[in-house]
């Protein structure tokens, strides 16, 4: 039986005697865009900085093409190809735009490698290569988000993380965002996990879906079919 890309298993973490998630087990195929759809507090961030390494579980195992994530340090996810962009988008606000994306490109080894993806960053995203000199922290909200996603991409993960994508921005610069996120998965074929509070535009944009709930997954599927589902129409989309 081969291995499957991405795969968490029985995965159980807590923060100190309350229990933050419990026996999530999900699967993510290569190139799909997979949704985590929950309210707040159900445990969605936490399995993502769980999957980073930032946090350590009691139990379960997380793995890349077998790969256990859970024996690497941080550095060691990141350069295995699993990149996060946190909620809050966390760019250095006193850097350039370029220095910030320099950043993400720390641990390549092919400078040729690094300059293809300059170059596709830039071509994505155009407002950042007219603000290359410009101090990130003067960036539009919508721009330091681009400049985030670029960032990770800069280190060319297998895997994309994204933690609420959608925070703090407008309608139209949210929809511009989850566009460039299809454009990402189409071009580059990245696999991306994805985190967003807007259930309607994550269910929207992704493949499948697993819902959360006070840290446990209570529905998993394609996505089409999970925006139909009576429960998740009245207690996520507002029906």
């Amino acid at each position: 039986m081969s291995e499957k890309f991405f795969e968490i298993e029985n995965l159980d973490v807590n923060y100190g005697a309350i229990k933050a998630l419990e026996n999530i087990t999900i699967s993510i195929e290569e190139g799909e865009i997979v949704s985590l759809v929950g309210a707040n507090g159900a445990g969605k961030s936490t399995l993502l900085k769980t999957i980073c390494g930032f946090l350590k579980p009691v139990r379960g195992k997380i793995k890349v093409f077998g790969k256990n994530l859970l024996k690497l340090s941080t550095d060691g996810i990141v350069k295995f190809g699993i990149t996060m962009v946190p909620e809050g988008r966390r760019i250095f606000p006193n850097l350039t735009v370029q220095e910030n994306l320099k950043i993400g490109g720390f641990s390549l080894k092919s400078k040729n490698i690094y300059e293809d993806l300059f170059e596709f960053v830039l071509n994505l995203f155009p407002r950042l290569r007219e603000r290359l000199k410009q101090y990130a922290g003067t960036l539009s909200g919508g721009e330091q988000q681009m400049l985030a996603i670029g960032r990770a991409l800069m280190s060319n993960p297998k895997v994309l993380l994204l933690d609420e994508p959608s925070m703090g921005l407008s309608p139209k610069i949210t929809g511009e965002i989850f566009e460039l996120i299809k454009k990402i998965n189409n071009q580059k074929k990245t696999t991306i996990l994805l985190v967003e509070q807007n259930a309607k535009l994550a269910l929207e944009y992704s493949n499948r879906a697993y819902v959360l709930e006070t840290g446990k997954i209570i529905l998993a599927g394609e996505s089409k079919n999970i925006k139909e589902n009576p429960l998740i129409i009245k207690a996520y989309l507002g029906g």
